[in-house]
C-alpha cells in the first residue's frame, strides 16, 4: 500500500481542509513529518489509519475523539484517502461519530459513522469519485483488510510504527511477543490445527470402535459369529423363500377359481329373484287400473253440472262493467267536492290577512313618528359637541408635544449615562494592555539577549581542535562561550515577537475603541442640551422627579383624549338614527301595499267559492243518490267482483278434477301393459336356468381364501426372513468399508498429531518460533549495518521468565565481548535502532509470508532524538535504502539534523484557529 492522497476536514488539530499530495514527492520519497509539539504530526498518520480501518495508530484514542474543536459546529469531520495498491488506485473515505447542528428547533443531533470505498484506477480527474467497491463501516473495512492483507493491528507493526509503541515488539515479555506475533501471522490456525490433531484423533479412534461394536451387534442379531456362517444362513433363507412362492401362485390360482364360480351363481340367482319381482309388480299395476276406470266418472259429471251455470256468470259480468262506467263521474265528483273545501279555506284565510295588514298598518305609522322626534333631539346636541371640540383639540396638541419632548430628553440622558460607563471600562481595558505590551516587549528583549549568547555557544560547541574558527579563523580555541543555561531556541523568540505584535494590535484597537467611546459620550450630551431648551426648570429635574412629572403630564393627556372621544362621539350622531327613520317610513308605505293586495286577495278568493258551489250542484245531479256518499261504489263493485270471481273458480276446479281422472287412467293403462311386458321378459331368461345353491358355492370359495392366506402368510414371511438377512449383510459390507477407511484415516491423524505434540513446544509456539527466526535473521542484517558489525539478534536458548514460554525470548549478541545479553541492556539508542532493525525486518518477513502483498511504504513516529550523530547516519543510511527499493519513508521527528538533512518536508503549523499542514519539495 502506497498513500497518494490525504485530505483531512476539521480532524484532530486541523480546523479547515488540509490536503497532502504526497505524488507532489516525486522520486523523492523520504521525507520528514516536522512541526512543534502538539501542533499535530501524529494525527497525519491517525487520519491515513482512521481513513483505512476506522482506528488511529494508537489505542489512546478513537476515531470520534478526533473532532477538531478548532472546527465550526456546521463543519464535518471527513477523512479521505486515494491509495495505490500495485496498479490499482482507491479511495476510501470516512466519517466518524460526531455531532452537528440541528437543522430545526437548535441543539445538536447525533452523526452516525459512515465509510466509502471506490475504485479509481484509470482516473487522472482527482473529483471523480469511481465506481463504488463497498459501503457501510464494517464492510469497507473488511475490503480493506482483502486489499492490504492486514488487519490494523499488522498495519501498526509493518506500516504504521506509532509513538510509544515502537520498541513493543522489542522489549515485551515472551508472553505478549507471542500475542503480537500471532496478531501478525494469523498463528491462531496452527494453534487450532493442534487443537484440531487431537479431538480428530479421538474421535477417527471412538469411530472405529463404534464401528466394531456395530458388526458385533449385527452377527449376534443373526445368532451367527462370522460372516461366513451368515452367508450359509442366507443361502437356506432363500430355498425356503422360494418353496414358499410356488405354493402361494398354486394357492392364489384356487382361490380364484372358487371366487368366479361363487360370483356367476350370485347372477343366476339375482335373475331369479328378477322375474319373481317383476310378476308381483304386473298384479299391482293391474289393480291400479281398476281403480283409476272407477274414479274417472264422477269427476266428467261435476263438470257438466258447472258448466249449466254460465248464464249466471254472463250477468253477473255485464252488472260490474255498469258500475266500472259509473266511477269516472263518481271520481270527479270527488274532486269537485274538494276543491271547494279548499276554497272555503283559502277564503277564510284573506279574511284573517286583511285583519293583520290593518294592524301593521297602524303600527308602522305610530313607530315613524316616533323616529322623528329622536332624529331631531340628537342634531341639536350635535351642533353643542362640535363647539366644545373646537376647544379642546389645541389644548391636547400643546400637551402631547411637551410629553414627547421630555420622554426624548430622558431616552438621550439614559444613553449618555451608558456611553460614560463603556468609555470608563474601555480606558481600563486600554491601560492593562499597554501594560501588558511593555511586560512582553521586555520578555521578547531578554529572550534575544540570550539567544544572542547562545549563538556564541553554538558555535563553540561545532569547534574542532585543529581546526581553524569560522569566526576569528584561530585554529586554537582556549575560551569557547559557554552558557549555564538551557539554550534558547530561534523558535521562542519567534513566538515571543508574534506574542508582542498581537499584544500591540489589540491595544491599538482598544484605544480606537476609547476615542469612539468618548465622541458619542460628547454627541449625546450635545443632544441633550438642545432638547431642554424651551422646557422650562422642569428639563433640570432629576430622573426620578423628572419621570413623575412626565407621568403627570401622561395622565392630564389621557383625561382629554378621552373628552375629545366622548365629544367626538356627540358631535357626530350616529346614521343609525337616520336609517331607522328611514326604515320606519318604508315600512308604512310597505304596509300600505300589503292591505290593498290583500282585498284585491280577499275578493278573488270570493269569486272563485261562488263558481265551485255551482259546479259542485250539477255534477251530484249526474249520480244516483245510493252512490254519491264516498266509498259506497266501491264497496259494492267489490261484491260484485267476489261473486263473480267464486263462479270462475268452481267451473276451474270442475275443469282441473276431469283432467287429473282422465290422466291417471291413461298413466294406469300404460303401467298395466309394461309391467305384463317385463314379467314376460324375465320369465323367459330363467326358463331354461336351474337355480344354484348359492351357500355351497360361498363354502368353497371361503375354504380356498382361507388355504391362500395362510400360503401368502408363510411366503411374505420367508421373504422377510431373506430380506433381513441380506439387509444384515449389506451393513457389515458397509461397516467393514468403513472400518478399513477410519483405520486407514486413524494411523494418519496418530502420525500427525504424535508429531506436532512431539516437541515441550506447543505447535503453535513452534510455527512462531520459526517465523521469529526469520524476522530475527532479516533484523540482524540491517542492525550489524546500523551498529558497525557490534549487536546480532537471536532467540534465546533457554526460557528467561521461568514459565515454559520459551522459544520466543530475545537476545543481543554483544561482538565487542564476546557474550549474550537481554535486549534490555541497550541504551536509548541502541534500543531505537534494535526496534528499527526488527520492525523492518518484520516487514520484510511479513510480506514474504503473505503471498506476495506489496509493502510500499513505512512511517515511524518520533525515537530519533535519542541518537548520536554517526548512529543517526547509520539509521537515517537503512531507511534510504527502503527508498531505493521503491518505498516511500516518512518519519515523525524533532531532531534539527534531520530537518537539515531531509529536504523533503511535511510543515505542520500551529495557529490559533487550528494547525495547517503543507508539503515542502524543492524546486
Amino acid at each position: 500500500m502506497k498513500p497518494l492522497r490525504l485530505e483531512m476536514d476539521a480532524f484532530g488539530p486541523f480546523a479547515s481542509t488540509q490536503l497532502v499530495d504526497f505524488r507532489a514527492l516525486g522520486d523523492s520519497t523520504f521525507f520528514l513529518i516536522h512541526g512543534p509539539t502538539g501542533a499535530g504530526k501524529t494525527s497525519v498518520l491517525d487520519a491515513m489509519c482512521v481513513a483505512l480501518y476506522g482506528k488511529t495508530t494508537g489505542a489512546e484514542r478513537t476515531a470520534a475523539q478526533m473532532r477538531s474543536q478548532f472546527a465550526a459546529p456546521s463543519h464535518p469531520t471527513v477523512v479521505t484517502l486515494d491509495f495505490a495498491v500495485g496498479p490499482d488506485i482507491y479511495r476510501v473515505q470516512r466519517i466518524p461519530a460526531q455531532e452537528r447542528p440541528a437543522a430545526r428547533g437548535g441543539g445538536l443531533v447525533k452523526v452516525q459513522p459512515d465509510a466509502t470505498l471506490w475504485r479509481r484506477t484509470g482516473l487522472q480527474d482527482d473529483a471523480a469519485t469511481g465506481d463504488v467497491l463497498e459501503t457501510g463501516t464494517q464492510a469497507v473495512t473488511r475490503r480493506i483488510e482483502e486489499l492490504l492483507g492486514f488487519s490494523v493491528e499488522q498495519f501498526r507493526q509493518v506500516i504504521m510504527l506509532p509513538q510509544g509503541r515502537f520498541r513493543e515488539l522489542l522489549s515485551a515479555n515472551s508472553a505478549d511477543r507471542q500475542q503480537i506475533l500471532e496478531d501478525l501471522f494469523a498463528a491462531e490456525l496452527y494453534g487450532h490445527f493442534e487443537v484440531f490433531l487431537k479431538g480428530h484423533k479421538k474421535a477417527v479412534e471412538s469411530r472405529v470402535n463404534e464401528l466394531l461394536v456395530k458388526i458385533d451387534e449385527a452377527l449376534t442379531a443373526c445368532d451367527v459369529e462370522t460372516p461366513e456362517e451368515l452367508e450359509a444362513l442366507l443361502t437356506e433363507a432363500e430355498k425356503e423363500e422360494r418353496l414358499r412362492g410356488e405354493e402361494e401362485q398354486q394357492a392364489k390360482k384356487e382361490a380364484g377359481r372358487t371366487q368366479a364360480a361363487l360370483d356367476e351363481g350370485r347372477r343366476v340367482a339375482a335373475l331369479f329373484e328378477s322375474a319373481a319381482k317383476t310378476k308381483e309388480e304386473a298384479e299391482r299395476a293391474k289393480e291400479a287400473l281398476s281403480v283409476a276406470q272407477a274414479g274417472a266418472a264422477p269427476a266428467a259429471c261435476a263438470l257438466t253440472a258447472e258448466r249449466l251455470r254460465d248464464p249466471e256468470r254472463k250477468t253477473q259480468e255485464d252488472r260490474i262493467r255498469g258500475l266500472e262506467a259509473l266511477r269516472a263521474k263518481v271520481d270527479t265528483l270527488a274532486s269537485t267536492q274538494t276543491e271547494h273545501e279548499g276554497a272555503v279555506r283559502t277564503h277564510a284565510v284573506f279574511v284573517t290577512a286583511l285583519e293583520a295588514a290593518d294592524d301593521r298598518l297602524a303600527l308602522a305609522r305610530e313607530t315613524a313618528e316616533r323616529r322623528e322626534r329622536e332624529a331631531e333631539a340628537a342634531r341639536q346636541a350635535a351642533q353643542t359637541a362640535a363647539l366644545e371640540l373646537a376647544r379642546v383639540r389645541p389644548e391636547l396638541s400643546m400637551l402631547a408635544d411637551r410629553i414627547a419632548s421630555f420622554r426624548s430628553l430622558m431616552k438621550v440622558e439614559a444613553a449618555r449615562q451608558r456611553a460614560e460607563e463603556e468609555a470608563a471600562e474601555a480606558r481600563d481595558r486600554q491601560t492593562q494592555a499597554q501594560r501588558a505590551v511593555g511586560t512582553a516587549a521586555a520578555v521578547l528583549a531578554e529572550l534575544e539577549r540570550a539567544w544572542r549568547e547562545t549563538q556564541a555557544a553554538r558555535l563553540a560547541a561545532r569547534l574542532v581542535e585543529g581546526l581553524p574558527c569560522p569566526v576569528c579563523g584561530s585554529t586554537e580555541h582556549p575560551a569557547p562561550a559557554r552558557v549555564e543555561e538551557e539554550l534558547t531556541a530561534t523558535e521562542a523568540v519567534e513566538e515571543a515577537k508574534n506574542h508582542l505584535q498581537q499584544l500591540r494590535d489589540e491595544e491599538s484597537a482598544l484605544r480606537d475603541a476609547l476615542g469612539k467611546a468618548l465622541t458619542e459620550v460628547a454627541r449625546l450630551q450635545a443632544s441633550r442640551d438642545e432638547i431642554a431648551k424651551g422646557l422650562g426648570s422642569e428639563a433640570t429635574l432629576a430622573a426620578g422627579p423628572l419621570a413623575e412629572y412626565v407621568q403627570a403630564l401622561t395622565e392630564q393627556r389621557a383625561q382629554l383624549e378621552a373628552q375629545v372621544a366622548n365629544l367626538t362621539k356627540t358631535a357626530e350622531p350616529p346614521t343609525s338614527l337616520e336609517e331607522t327613520l328611514t326604515q320606519a317610513r318604508e315600512a308604512v308605505n310597505t304596509a300600505t301595499v300589503a292591505k290593498t293586495e290583500a282585498e284585491t286577495s280577499l275578493r278573488q278568493a270570493a269569486a272563485a267559492l261562488d263558481r265551485l258551489s255551482g259546479v259542485l250542484q250539477t255534477r251530484s245531479a249526474e249520480i244516483p243518490e245510493e252512490f254519491r256518499k264516498p266509498g259506497t261504489l266501491d264497496r259494492v263493485l267489490a261484491e260484485d267482483r267476489e261473486a263473480a270471481a267464486v263462479l270462475i273458480v268452481a267451473l276451474e276446479t270442475a275443469q282441473q278434477a276431469d283432467q287429473k281422472a282422465r290422466e291417471a287412467l291413461a298413466a294406469a293403462e300404460q303401467g298395466s301393459g309394461d309391467a305384463a311386458r317385463r314379467a314376460g321378459e324375465a320369465a323367459e331368461k330363467v326358463a331354461l336356468l336351474a337355480a344354484p345353491d348359492v351357500a355351497a358355492l360361498q363354502a368353497a370359495a371361503d375354504h380356498a381364501g382361507g388355504a391362500r392366506d395362510e400360503a401368502v402368510a408363510a411366503a411374505e414371511a420367508a421373504r422377510r426372513q431373506g430380506e433381513g438377512l441380506r439387509k444384515t449383510r449389506a451393513r457389515l459390507a458397509g461397516h467393514s468399508a468403513q472400518l478399513k477407511t477410519a483405520s486407514d484415516e486413524f494411523s494418519l491423524v496418530a502420525l500427525l498429531s504424535d508429531a506436532a505434540n512431539r516437541t515441550s513446544l506447543s505447535f503453535q509456539r513452534y510455527v512462531l518460533s520459526v517465523f521469529l527466526g526469520e524476522v530475527l535473521v532479516a533484523a540482524t542484517t540491517r542492525l550489524l549495518d546500523m551498529t558497525r558489525g557490534r549487536y546480532r539478534l537471536h532467540a534465546a536458548t533457554a526460557s528467561t521468565d521461568g514459565r515454559k514460554l520459551g522459544g520466543l525470548d530475545l537476545e543481543v549478541f554483544d561482538e565487542f565481548t564476546g557474550y549474550d545479553r537481554p535486549v534490555g541492556t541497550l541504551s536509548g539508542g541502541e534500543g531505537f535502532l534494535a526496534s528499527l532493525a526488527l520492525a523492518l525486518g518484520l516487514a520484510d518477513v511479513v510480506q514474504s509470508f503473505s503471498g506476495g502483498i506489496r509493502l510500499d511504504a513505512v512511517f515511524i513516529d518520533e525515537g530519533f532524538g535519542t541518537l548520536d550523530p554517526e548512529s543517526l547516519d547509520a539509521a537515517l543510511d537503512t531507511l534510504l535504502e527502503l527508498r531505493d527499493y521503491g518505498r516511500l519513508v516518512g518519519v515523525i521527528s524533532h531532531v534539527p539534523e534531520l530537518r537539515e538533512r531531509i529536504d523533503c518536508r511535511l510543515e505542520i503549523t500551529p495557529t490559533p484557529r487550528g494547525s495547517t499542514a503543507r508539503l515542502v519539495v524543492p524546486g
